[in-house]
């Protein structure tokens, strides 16, 4: 890989180029002749070969090395999975606030010091451990594009939060699957509004009376996985 990177980035050799390719190169701006191999690839080549290097190493490699690179490294879309990043805290979170609008998928295990209100283009989000400030930053002026969302274990006392992202004033227009590990609902459904975008919901814990009100809750709903407990 070391080597494969120095050929990328090494300057264009000028040397055993015949009379006639000297004259071609006279021609050139001087800086176009100092640009290496790497960045005389087209835009769109660049932006998909970043496509496929770890963030941590485009972030420490690529950003701020020209404005031309930094403004392809703002093109690209980012999938981040926290549970396979070893870095230090600092570094990740610095990273996380220079790519936040090109995030569009986001996985976390349990990270109290991420604030997910940053990530206004994100489309997936998976938190499995999600802290009180976490499920309050879940709202549609934070995520509009919001088409998929995954929480895990929470405590009872946060369920009411839970329970306002589905069924209370908050509106996803792009929200389509949804995926639980619980959700416990009362008798009195005054309070709560049906939900009419979710159309897929899994459910991993769910009593037969809660299955019941869920139903009534989702009426364009049509796919269905739940797991009933007694």
């Amino acid at each position: 890989m070391p080597n494969l990177f120095n050929k990328l980035t090494s300057c264009v050799p000028r040397r055993h180029y015949s009379k006639k390719i000297h004259q071609i190169n006279n021609s050139f701006p001087k800086h176009f002749l100092k640009l290496s191999r790497f960045e005389l690839m087209s835009d769109e080549i660049l932006i998909e070969i970043f496509q496929y290097i770890p963030l941590i190493d485009l972030f420490n490699g690529f950003v701020n090395l020209n404005y031309r690179l930094n403004y392809l490294l703002h093109q690209i879309k980012i999938g981040i999975n926290f549970n396979e990043i070893n870095e230090k805290q600092d570094s990740i979170l610095n990273i996380l606030n220079y790519f936040h609008k090109e995030i569009h998928y986001l996985e976390i295990d349990h990270n109290p010091l991420i604030n997910l209100n940053i990530f206004r283009n994100i489309r997936s989000l998976i938190i499995y451990l999600p802290t009180k400030n976490q499920l309050l930053q879940i709202k549609s002026i934070f995520m509009p594009k919001l088409t998929r969302l995954c929480i895990g274990f929470i405590s009872n006392k946060y369920e009411n939060i839970l329970l306002n992202i589905l069924f209370g004033n908050e509106i996803f227009p792009k929200l389509k699957f949804c995926n639980l590990f619980q959700i416990n609902l009362n008798e009195n459904l005054s309070s709560y509004k049906s939900c009419f975008y979710l159309t897929k919901l899994f459910l991993s814990n769910s009593t037969i009376e809660n299955f019941i009100l869920i139903l009534s809750l989702l009426p364009n709903l049509y796919q269905l996985n739940i797991s009933i407990t007694d």
